[in-house]
């Protein structure tokens, strides 16, 4: 809301409140990213860009990651080597 009203700088305290509140809310960070960015200030926008990139890498591993580990449990199970 207050990014499309061009009010950047009140969108900034917003979004710099809901990122230290939830520092997992890649929205929030995005979108301070972008704001910062917007303000010129394109070293501390480049730094959470680069968070959001690596958080959104995870959070995609982590799913890949549980499915072999269950893939490669349930085979451990079948072979007879975990009871």
């Amino acid at each position: 809301m207050y990014q499309s009203q061009r009010k950047f700088t009140d969108a900034e305290r917003i979004l710099r409140i809901a990122v230290h509140s939830e520092p997992q809310d890649i929205t929030a960070l995005y979108h301070l990213a972008q704001v910062l960015q917007t303000l010129g200030l394109t070293e501390e926008a480049k730094a959470d860009f680069e968070r959001v990139r690596q958080m959104q890498e995870q959070s995609h591993r982590q799913p890949l990651e549980a499915l072999q580990a269950t893939e490669a449990g349930m085979k451990a199970m079948d072979e007879g080597r975990v009871r």
